[in-house]
């Protein structure tokens, strides 16, 4: 009652959260204490905080949700569906597991921050510059399997994947994940709930029999899929840490202090809703079938619950975050909390909490929370050098400029340099072009693709009709991002620019009575 045995750290977040429970983890461990952390949740944050604080992880897990694995199937379905979008494309091509193989993922993920979209002509010269390297048997395994993972936006707008076509795509993911599951080295059980997961769709697409899917359908069904898995330990424990419970009931001997993390009532098990009545129940116990009573289920959830608090030998400490997780919405404590305080008294109850910030501050006043510094040897920094000496047999030019690699050679010959001979660049992962870049590469591709296909200046007007059938072609090929839902009025603005630039420049063509000689059109000279 106030002297410490039991608390609550409350902070704003569970980043915040997770940094004051490094603190207090680091000085018991430093004091030679036995410390177990109890948790009925991901840990992946405190994973993260403990690694700052130069602590032993204690093992780490992540909601299913969140596990690469189990995200391949989902993005694949919903980019299945026209038009495909960049920004899913992006995703499943960074996933940290893959059917496909990564040289060709950065390859395509390239196109995309270039082009904006999938499934163009540069999106099928990037897949053809990969099968190249193959021949024979090899090539062909290539080819199938681009086919079967790379088909965005087969499904035509507003149509639904039909249930045949969708069950035989569970059936060839399971296979996939499968033989991943039994070829990995760590023995990741990812692998094992994506079966599962491609397993459930296909029995529940059999159940519903219903002809065809729609991506909303898809994403609503798999998302219930996802949260029936358990959380899976992505990091293993480390020697000297902490120990790691994920559930009250499975500490087995005293400890020096529990922590519980993230000791939240959003983390507490729910119960499913109740499926037979009162009268049910009794007519089945009536004929010997008996089924566990909900109250007796809360029962045990409560029993683990003071089991866990009774192990803590010198302290219970509970870290509870008042906004949760990623939605970011205001939680409650824990129910456990407020039967362990029910016999004190209100100044007492008061007293057993503490900030999160004031831990962070080592403003507590309790020698447990004091931020004790650690001797680090200082690392130094390298040496300014204002002149680089490079080799000049390094400094190889390149066979064709483009008009941007000219401004950058004569702007800023380092960055050229570096851009080119080191091909040290921007990473393009996760990317999309900017809007400026997008509209003047639309702009460019239409208009070089009137101007190479024009024999005779027409009329302005006739000349705009044209570009803007370009237009609604090439957007359809390339820069698909253009036609997601909340792009009408953007795309109707960049058409219009476009058609009225075109009509603007063959007026002014014709009138001169010029001719095009060619579009992008190489020409050699020496450049130094």
């Amino acid at each position: 009652q106030g002297d410490g045995s039991c608390l609550l750290i409350e902070a704003v977040n569970i980043s915040e959260a997770a940094d004051a429970a490094a603190v207090c983890i680091r000085n018991m461990l430093d004091k030679g204490k036995r410390v177990v952390v109890v948790s009925e949740g991901p840990t992946e944050e405190l994973h993260f905080a403990m690694r700052r604080f130069d602590l032993p992880s204690s093992g780490c897990t992540i909601d299913s949700w969140g596990q690469d694995a189990l995200q391949i199937l989902p993005l694949f379905l919903q980019l299945l569906y026209a038009p495909c979008d960049p920004w899913k494309m992006q995703q499943f091509l960074s996933l940290s597991v893959s059917p496909l193989p990564r040289k060709l993922r950065m390859a395509l993920s390239d196109i995309i921050a270039d082009t904006g979209g999938t499934g163009g002509k540069n999106w099928k010269t990037a897949i053809e510059e990969y099968l190249k390297s193959f021949s024979g048997k090899e090539r062909a395994d290539k080819e199938k399997l681009t086919e079967t993972w790379l088909r965005p936006g087969i499904v035509p707008s507003k149509k639904s994947l039909k249930s045949k076509d969708l069950t035989q795509i569970c059936s060839d993911f399971r296979a996939w994940a499968l033989k991943r599951r039994h070829a990995d080295e760590n023995n990741d059980s990812s692998f094992a709930f994506a079966a599962m997961q491609a397993e459930t769709l296909s029995m529940i697409v059999d159940a519903r029999n219903q002809p065809e899917w729609t991506s909303a359908e898809l994403v609503r069904v798999l998302s219930d899929i996802a949260e029936s898995f358990p959380s899976v330990q992505t990091y293993k424990r480390e020697k000297g840490g902490t120990e790691g419970v994920f559930s009250p009931g499975s500490i087995l001997a005293p400890a020096d202090a529990i922590v519980w993390w993230n000791a939240t009532e959003s983390s507490v098990p729910s119960l499913p809703h109740p499926f037979w009545s009162g009268k049910n129940l009794t007519q089945l116990k009536e004929n010997g079938v008996c089924l566990q009573p909900a109250s007796e289920i809360l029962d045990r959830q409560r029993s683990a619950w003071f089991k866990a608090a009774g192990f803590a030998k010198e302290r219970l400490i509970l870290f509870f975050a008042r906004l949760s997780g990623d939605t970011r919405e205001r939680d409650e404590v824990h129910p456990i909390w407020h039967e362990l305080i029910a016999p004190f008294t209100a100044e007492s109850a008061a007293n057993c909490i503490i900030h999160a910030r004031d831990v962070l501050n080592a403003k507590t006043g309790d020698e447990l929370f004091t931020n004790s510094s650690r001797e680090y040897s200082v690392a130094t920094l390298p040496a300014f050098r204002e002149v680089w000496n490079i080799p000049p047999k390094k400094l190889v030019s390149r066979d064709c400029e483009s008009p941007s690699s000219l401004e950058m050679l004569i702007g800023c010959p380092l960055q050229y340099v570096l851009n080119y001979n080191a091909d040290i660049r921007q990473t393009s992962l996760l990317g999309l072009p900017e809007d400026a870049l997008l509209y003047g590469k639309v702009a460019h591709e239409v208009l070089e693709r009137y101007l190479t296909s024009c024999k005779k200046w027409p009329d302005p007007s006739e000349a705009g009709k044209e570009a803007g059938i370009l237009f609604d072609k090439y957007i359809q090929e390339e820069a698909t991002i253009l036609l997601l839902p909340g792009c009408d009025a953007e795309r109707a603005r960049l058409k219009s620019a476009i058609v009225a630039s075109t009509r603007l420049l063959v007026d002014i063509l014709k009138k001169g009575d010029y001719e095009v000689e060619g579009v992008e059109t190489e020409i050699k000279k020496n450049t130094g």
